[in-house]
């Protein structure tokens, strides 16, 4: 169903102290770009204002879940938009991970990384 990726931090005291960080995540697999739709601050107050927004279709992992999105505050959104560029112009299909609980809307997820492989 989803699936966990965990860090380790430590502590300094006498003996070193642990403590492991978990983050839920879904794996809605490789995904054709087709589309993405990319929007500034709007004077209708459209929940996706300020956001890149793709079309992952419930794939994998991600029954249920329509769009993958990330909003433009973030600091990995320009690396993260070149790449669906670059997959989109050469034709790549693309590794999406996308936050378990969902965002903006039910159908929503907030993109927690992709990739792109070969």
């Amino acid at each position: 169903m989803f699936k966990k990726a965990f860090s380790i931090t430590s502590g300094a005291v006498a003996l070193s102290v642990f403590s492991v960080q978990s983050h839920a995540y879904l794996e809605c697999g490789y995904i054709d770009v087709k589309g993405i739709t990319v929007q500034a601050t709007r004077d209708n107050g459209s929940a996706y204002a300020d956001t890149l927004r793709i079309f992952v279709n419930s794939q994998g992992d991600c029954e249920g879940v329509k769009y993958a999105y990330l909003e433009n505050s973030e600091p990995s959104y320009p690396s993260i938009l070149s790449t669906l560029l670059s997959a989109q112009a050469s034709g790549k299909k693309v590794s999406v991970n996308v936050k378990e609980s969902s965002g903006i809307s039910s159908d929503a997820h907030e993109i927690e990384w992709i990739s792109i492989w070969e």
